[in-house]
């Protein structure tokens, strides 16, 4: 996957799977995003997030630290 500099921060984890990122999405420093994991629309996405594998991003993320799961992608609470 090429990712243009300016869209991904440094410490960005891409697990090894068919992951969709939509080319107008900004995504923070030390992100991970699980495989089969999904981030559509224009998003942006916090320092530190962490995107459980099979996850549809919708929505930006604007709190570092978390991780979000599901469909659409939540805050996981655990």
């Amino acid at each position: 996957m090429d990712l243009n500099p300016n869209v991904a921060g440094p410490g960005l984890h891409i697990v090894h799977g068919k992951v969709v990122v939509n080319t107008f999405s900004k995504i923070g420093n030390s992100v991970y995003i699980g495989t089969s994991a999904r981030i559509l629309g224009n998003i942006t996405i916090a320092d530190n997030v962490v995107i459980g594998a099979n996850a549809v991003v919708t929505k930006s993320i604007a709190e570092p630290g978390i991780t979000v799961a599901g469909i659409p992608a939540k805050k996981s609470v655990m």
